[in-house]
């Protein structure tokens, strides 16, 4: 039956494309928050806010907001990762420096701290968290973060469509990658 009084809705090309695919997309958060919760079952209720909030600003064209609040998930993330380095490290001493390396500190010095005690040759990580870490960790973690950074001062400068579109499809790598971390250094000295 149809009825006049509604809207004719139909699929884009695009959006046949990632449902025929399954394709993770930005453009239906359920599908996305699910997805994520699913690849990353420790995930907070803080990330998650934060995450929504970026999806639905973007639905609604809003790219600045959407960079800001996939940033702010994104170091939500890290400041979970900086708990579970500092809770690993096996010895007093250890802890110590990196807390005064951290704590209190612009995020970019803390992750930059993070990635030096997980690289270490001190701290072995299994070989499929060592394989990521740089490019999901260091990359795109750096990448959310200076585009936040972009977006959220009074520079004038505007976020496209598809730029905000792929740090929000990049943005589960490093949440999944994040996450396998805090699963291993909870069961693992460094």
């Amino acid at each position: 039956m149809h009825s006049p009084n509604l809207p004719f809705l139909r699929a884009t090309e695009y959006g046949l494309k990632c449902f025929e695919t399954g394709e993770l997309t930005a453009h239906d958060p359920d599908d996305y928050l699910r997805r994520l919760k699913e690849a990353c079952l420790s995930i907070d209720d803080i990330t998650l806010l934060y995450t929504g909030e970026a999806l639905d600003t973007f639905r609604a064209g809003n790219y600045l907001a959407s960079v800001v609040m996939i940033g702010v998930a994104a170091e939500s993330m890290l400041l979970r990762l900086v708990d579970s380095v500092d809770t690993a490290l096996d010895s007093a001493q250890k802890r110590s420096k990196f807390q005064q390396e951290t704590k209190g500190r612009k995020a970019k010095k803390q992750h930059d701290e993070v990635l030096k005690r997980l690289i270490s040759p001190a701290a072995p990580l299994p070989a499929e968290l060592e394989s990521v870490l740089t490019q999901h960790v260091g990359g795109i973690y750096d990448l959310i973060r200076r585009t936040r950074n972009d977006a959220g001062h009074p520079t004038g400068k505007r976020m496209e469509r598809d730029e905000t579109h792929a740090l929000l499809l990049l943005f589960p790598k490093y949440c999944k990658t994040v996450h396998d971390l805090l699963e291993w250094l909870g069961k693992n000295l460094i």
